[in-house]
């Protein structure tokens, strides 16, 4: 029964996410890619129903394999553009985050990653990677700034902070180490490499 609860919780918190990404969009008239992160962030708050929700690794994994092919056509078909998800057909990053949130699922179910790990990794692509977009663009950025970097690094920060036990210094390094891996990444794969990479490095955190 928790199994089909978190399921209902999972694709409710999508439609919300998706409903709020298309009304600022249209009514706000704020531009895609923006809109698309309030999406991001929003939607990153689903890796408390799969860590703490589903108990099942099979359960995990569908609302994430759902999504990547949902999101695969609804990029190629050019949609995405329409209600606010993405500023090019075929985008990448719409396939990308679910595919990141899939990995994640399996790591965690697998007891390869802890449930610290698997929170902050997704909590800093979903909310770290929409405060760099939204800073950069304040600052009159299209793409990657050093604004943008900042702003990751220093949400990065916190959220390792609330997630996970660990000391300032390490904190640190792994929010730099992670804006870095952000900045560097073309767009819409950093939705692969940041939540990756901060997976990686916050288990070796872990076990030091």
């Amino acid at each position: 029964m928790n199994d089909i609860i978190s399921l209902a919780a999972s694709f409710a918190l999508v439609a919300l996410a998706a409903g709020a990404s298309y009304a600022l969009h249209r009514s706000a008239a704020v531009p895609a890619a923006l809109s698309r992160k309030a999406c991001h962030i929003i939607v990153s708050f689903w890796v408390f129903i799969m860590v703490y929700g589903f108990s099942s690794t099979w359960a995990r994994l569908i609302g994430p394999a759902v999504f990547i092919v949902a999101n695969f056509l609804i990029s190629r078909s050019g949609l995405g553009s329409a209600i606010g998800l993405g500023e090019r057909r075929l985008d990448p990053g719409l396939v990308t985050y679910p595919f990141s949130l899939l990995v994640l699922s399996l790591l965690y179910s697998l007891g390869i990653i802890c449930s610290g790990t698997a929170i902050a990794s997704v909590m800093i692509m979903g909310i770290g990677d929409g405060a760099a977009a939204i800073a950069g663009r304040l600052c009159g950025k299209e793409r990657k700034s050093l604004a943008g970097s900042i702003a990751m690094a220093v949400v990065s920060f916190f959220v390792i902070l609330l997630s996970m036990d660990t000391l300032l210094s390490f904190a640190f390094i792994a929010a730099m180490t992670v804006s870095l891996v952000e900045h560097i990444t073309p767009p819409g794969y950093d939705n692969l490499t940041v939540p990756l990479a901060s997976a990686g490095l916050l288990e070796a955190i872990c076990s030091l």
